[in-house]
């Protein structure tokens, strides 16, 4: 009987054993599923990083193509500007080849002015046009008169 208290003693330490090793399994195998949870979880997070990875990229690629949009743009606006400026250089030499041209002119017509205020104040010019006067008096315009005095003028002009 002792060895079988002994085998009992044993098999009770083993069934022991297989007990803790059993919760052991069991607290393992909740582990595991709470691993694989949150191995599921993370995946599905990954999965969502990459989309917006994704987007983001593709968000990317959009803004890369209006930005190199915007460069030909402003490169064709400074283009235009260029051209632009150069014709405004080109505006302002004719302007100032027309300051020097008119500059003779403006010299010339002023004195045309001074010589035919000189005209205008001398004694002939007062007595021209008195007698102009006189002429617009005694001849009338659409008069007999007149029309005499005008063919006689006419002959006397040839």
């Amino acid at each position: 009987m002792s060895h079988i208290g002994s085998l009992e003693k044993e098999l009770a330490a083993r069934a022991d054993h297989a007990r803790s090793q059993e919760e052991a399994l069991a607290s393992r195998e909740k582990q595991v599923r709470s691993l694989e949870k949150e191995l599921a979880a993370r995946a599905d997070h990954a999965r969502s990083q990459e989309e917006a990875l994704a987007s983001r990229e593709k968000q990317v690629r959009s803004l890369e193509k209006e930005l190199a949009a915007r460069a030909d743009h402003a490169h064709s606006q400074e283009e235009a500007l260029a051209s632009r400026e150069k014709h405004v250089r080109q505006l302002g030499e004719q302007i100032d080849q027309l300051c020097l041209e008119r500059d003779p002119i403006a010299e010339a017509l002023n004195s045309t002015r001074a010589e035919l205020n000189c005209i205008k104040d001398g004694l002939g010019w007062k007595v021209l046009t008195r007698v102009r006067t006189l002429k617009e008096a005694l001849l009338p315009e659409d008069s007999r008169r007149r029309k005499l005095y005008d063919g006689w003028r006419k002959g006397q002009m040839r």
